[in-house]
């Protein structure tokens, strides 16, 4: 679920800016912890943008039992595997759309892009 879902493009804006992060109740603290500092809006406070990196997650009490070098040579077994057969589709999500803004209506204040780059697949 997107924690800044909204019924208009403007409003996701908004709440992508200024928003509280809302976690269901249904998630364990530590996962929430982990939504929240992957979420933080200042780059410099998010998680894995410290000197260790992408090691911040590795290390984050959510994934506490988690054995990464068998996972990276594919050791381990997945905690859950579905169904052969299984629907996994949220009908409740048919009909929802987010419309973009139109071309003539500027973006909301304070929008910023700062350091934001993008770079195709084909080149990379």
């Amino acid at each position: 679920m997107n924690p800044f879902d909204s019924r208009d493009f403007d409003s996701v804006l908004h709440n992508i800016l200024h928003a509280n992060i809302v976690v269901p109740d249904y998630v364990p603290a530590t996962g929430a912890n982990l939504i929240e500092s992957l979420l933080q809006r200042t780059p410099t406070k998010r998680l894995c943008s410290g000197p260790t990196g992408s090691a911040e997650i590795q290390n984050h009490a959510f994934y506490k039992n988690v054995e990464w070098k068998k996972l990276m040579f594919k050791q381990t077994k997945a905690p859950y595997i579905p169904k052969e057969g299984e629907d996994h589709f949220d009908a409740a999500t048919l009909g929802n759309s987010v419309e973009p803004p139109k071309a003539d209506k500027p973006l909301p204040q304070g929008l910023e892009f700062g350091d934001f780059t993008y770079v195709a697949k084909s080149v990379v």
